[in-house]
């Protein structure tokens, strides 16, 4: 009897330490997925360089079935840079892709910084690129 008694005890152990070792599985792979997510999501949105004007910090918000998309537009070349209207691209995790026209006006002067704000009514919140095309 007191033998089965302690295969039950090592049974149970065993058991114990299964769970436990599920349980931490799960939680890292929780980790690793919100961790990826969030460098996805970086990634997505990260600084861009067209034609001499820098695209920076870069935002997508999605409420009340609009998304809003907002960019810093820099000109870091050494003269005024003229432009008429940039076509934004994005492109969905499905390979989708949607394309606003934002107007920033006619000229960006030398080290000067514009903000280009464009809005649709669909959700632009599984944006993974984004592609900028100047329109002179």
């Amino acid at each position: 009897m007191k033998f089965k008694t302690m295969r039950i005890e090592k049974n149970k152990k065993k058991i114990i330490i299964g769970v436990i070792s599920v349980i931490i599985t799960i939680i890292i792979v929780i980790i690793i997925k919100k961790s990826f997510a969030f460098k996805n999501e970086e990634d997505n949105l990260k600084r861009q360089v067209v034609e001499g004007l820098t695209f920076e910090k870069a935002k997508i918000e999605y409420e009340e079935g609009i998304s809003k998309f907002t960019v810093e537009i820099y000109n870091d070349t050494e003269k005024e840079y003229e432009v008429k209207t940039i076509d934004i691209e994005f492109t969905n995790t499905e390979g989708e892709k949607k394309k606003l026209i934002g107007y920033i006006g006619e000229v960006i002067e030398k080290d000067e910084v514009k903000y280009l704000q464009a809005s649709i009514e669909e959700d632009l919140s599984d944006t993974v690129d984004i592609r900028y095309i100047i329109n002179h």
